[in-house]
């Protein structure tokens, strides 16, 4: 299995190119938690479109590390960033949901 590491998630504010794309997303949040059919995906980042920003607060995008071609900017970071850091890693039910998502990744890329 995969190991999924908190700290290397890039901050709020990073401008990204994801792998196939002809536009750059935002991070707007990270370890975002999304139900499909009944169960809960855990997505590393929530962005939008950059340089527009957020137009409808329906149409945000969900990716993972893993789809990142290209880091343009990274975003921020400080002591708060350490913190909220900190308090994701503490979070032992997401961890768990962290963990079963790499599960379910390496399964859909035909790794078993």
């Amino acid at each position: 299995m995969k190991e999924l590491k908190i700290e290397t998630l890039l901050p709020i504010g990073s401008v990204v190119m994801l792998k196939g794309a002809n536009q750059e997303l935002m991070i707007t949040g990270t370890c975002i938690g999304q139900e499909i059919d009944g169960k809960t995906e855990v997505h590393d980042y929530l962005g939008c479109l950059w340089p527009m920003g957020v137009l409808d607060t329906n149409k945000n995008f969900v990716f993972n590390r893993d789809e990142i071609d290209k880091v343009i900017f990274k975003g921020l970071e400080n002591d708060g960033r350490e913190d909220e850091i900190d308090e994701l890693e503490k979070n032992e039910s997401l961890d768990i949901d962290l963990d079963n998502q790499v599960e379910k990744q390496g399964d859909n890329n035909g790794n078993s």
